[in-house]
Order: C-alpha cells, then sequence, then structure tokens
C-alpha cells in the first residue's frame, strides 16, 4: 500500500509535507526492522509494571497527593 503512495509523490516533484514525510518513513521502518518492536514493547511493560510498584508514582496518577 504506501510503497505506491511513494512513487506516486516521488513522480510529483514536489516537496512534500513533514507529516507525509513521517508516515512513509515510519512504514518503511517497521517494514524493514519490525523484529525490534516486541522487545521494545516487553521492556516498556516490564517498566511499566516496575514504576506502578513505587507508592507515589501510583498517587500522583490516582491525583492523591
Amino acid at each position: 500500500m504506501f510503497p505506491r503512495f511513494a512513487d506516486l509523490f516521488a513522480g510529483m516533484g514536489d516537496a512534500l509535507p513533514i507529516t507525509t514525510r513521517m508516515m512513509l518513513d515510519t512504514a518503511g521502518f517497521l517494514r524493514s526492522r519490525w523484529w525490534i518492536l516486541p522487545p521494545i514493547a516487553g521492556l516498556a511493560g516490564y517498566g511499566i509494571h516496575r514504576l506502578w510498584q513505587v507508592e507515589r508514582v501510583r498517587q500522583g496518577w490516582d491525583g492523591s497527593s
């Protein structure tokens, strides 16, 4: 899907808006380096779990100081 858009935009010759470039770059990154996402998601989940065990963090999230 995205390669067709990339070819279409490349043929226009004009500079693409930043949001379009970011979308195409993100799609390219995910296509070539998809295997990086599961470890990052696992580490983020572990970090959030560990952070949530801190009483001060839980109180801050709940809005009770």
